[in-house]
């Protein structure tokens, strides 16, 4: 085996001020270790080992296909320590070389690893880093070097007395010759402020010792810099958006006020689309060549082959061609829109199907229902589906028309091109062709004096 990764991802972040793991702060909707395990999949799957620690429960239950891959870290005693808790996976697997990334780095790139395997090879070095230039380094481990270039070791800011001149920090991605961590991994040791094992004190042990170690400076790369801080997450989110946001203006997606438009890193949108910002477009959401979809929508896990205008919430729901949808609709899972379809303000839809040009322009609720092709749903019809225990369904069949004001009270059947009165009440299957009307008959009386 050539190499094996290793994720830290068993700290608390106690800077992020959230009761969740650190990994597990989200980014566009999907946590930061979602990210980071999602690039290295591309090159090293089935050889990433997440190292958990602090709640290691949740991280578990989002990541079921992590299992037999997590280690666990039972004390967080530091970096160094957590890859000494790797170091019986590491004995077994026996690999050539032991690359280590952060969980709180979701936005590097596979480029990025390929770069440290490359050079730890044809340097023939102990180590390899990446390392950064910044013109505020903060909080970030700074990487010392003598007058002629050469690597001395790395200082973390927080255990240094002396003031750091140093532009050049660790950008916390390593790759380590498997004999060089059997020989000189359980050496580390916590003198420092913190009481901790660092893994940066190894750059210093091989440099002590003889070793060979590269640090690839890749300038001001943001794609690199760690989250620790709910600033530093807003701003890597904002590199992210822009990201993903450009490469569908690159691919033929018309994006106006794209600075405003939120895509998530799962959505697939084809050539030929048209999204209006300010919007939000989440999950596993597929949006099909010639949709638009207008300002002020929030759309997730869907698939859209249609209109969706302006104030719209959709989410788990389909949208098939030429059919619309808004403006000020909701569609909630299960919900389906057939070709051509309508669906228009102040309607909701869940788990139902509105057929082929059918309509549903106003003031609706449609749950639980399954209505046929060229339906009319008049305004203010609700589908009573909830008897206070069960969900039952409503089938409206081909060219019904239901007028305004109807509640239909499930489990029913209204028949093709049956025919509901405007404020009725109906709690009787309707045959097809039939007119249906359930409700007082209007009284007129003169008005009495006083």
């Amino acid at each position: 085996m050539k190499s094996i990764v290793l994720v830290l991802a068993a700290g608390k972040g106690t800077r992020m001020a959230a009761s969740c793991p650190k990994v597990m702060q989200k980014i566009l909707d999907r946590p930061m270790l979602w990210y980071v395990l999602r690039t290295l999949e591309k090159n090293f799957k089935g050889h990433i080992y997440p190292i958990i620690g602090y709640k290691k429960g949740e991280i578990e239950q989002y990541f079921p296909l992590y299992q037999e891959y997590f280690i666990y870290q039972k004390e967080q005693l530091g970096t160094g320590h957590a890859l000494q808790s790797a170091w019986d996976i590491i004995k077994r697997l026996n690999p050539k070389y032991v690359l280590v990334t952060n969980g709180d780095t979701p936005l590097a790139l596979p480029l990025h690893f390929h770069r440290l395997e490359k050079t730890i090879e044809e340097q023939g070095a102990s180590v390899v880093f990446l390392s950064l230039e910044l013109d505020d380094p903060g909080s970030y481990g700074r990487v010392l070097r003598d007058k002629k270039g050469n690597i001395l070791k790395i200082v973390e800011a927080k255990d240094s007395s002396q003031d750091l001149t140093s532009r050049e920090v660790n950008a916390g991605i390593y790759c380590f010759k498997r004999e060089f961590l059997e020989e000189y991994l359980f050496k580390l040791q916590n003198k420092n402020a913190q009481q901790e094992y660092y893994i940066t004190d190894l750059i210093e042990i091989a440099i002590k010792n003889n070793l060979k170690v590269c640090a690839l400076n890749m300038g001001y790369c943001p794609e690199l810099m760690g989250i620790n801080t709910p600033v530093e997450l807003e701003q890597q989110e904002e590199v992210l958006r822009k990201r993903i946001v450009y490469s569908f203006l690159e691919k033929g997606v018309s994006i106006h006020f794209s600075r405003m438009v939120i895509i998530g890193p799962e959505v697939d949108i084809e050539k030929g689309v048209e999204i209006e910002g300010p919007c939000t477009i989440l999950g596993k959401t597929k949006l099909r060549k010639g949709s638009v979809i207008k300002s002020y929508t929030f759309i997730k896990d869907c698939d859209i082959d249609g209109i969706v205008y302006e104030f719209s919430h959709i989410v788990g729901s389909i949208i098939k061609r030429g059919a619309q949808v808004g403006p000020y609709a909701r569609l909630r899972p299960g919900a389906i829109v057939e070709s051509k379809a309508r669906v228009g303000n102040f309607v909701e839809m869940k788990k139902s199907v509105l057929g082929k040009e059918s309509k549903a322009c106003h003031l609706t609720y449609l749950g639980d229902a399954n209505i046929g092709p060229n339906v009319n749903i008049g305004a203010g019809t609700i589908t009573c589906n909830y008897d206070g225990k069960n969900k039952h369904q409503t089938i409206i069949k081909e060219g019904a028309f239901i007028g305004s004001n109807s509640a239909l009270v499930a489990p029913v059947q209204i028949g093709k091109y049956a025919l509901i009165g405007a404020g009725s009440t109906i709690t009787k299957d309707v045959p097809d062709n039939t007119l249906a009307i359930a409700r007082s008959k209007q009284v007129v009386l003169k008005k009495r004096g006083k």
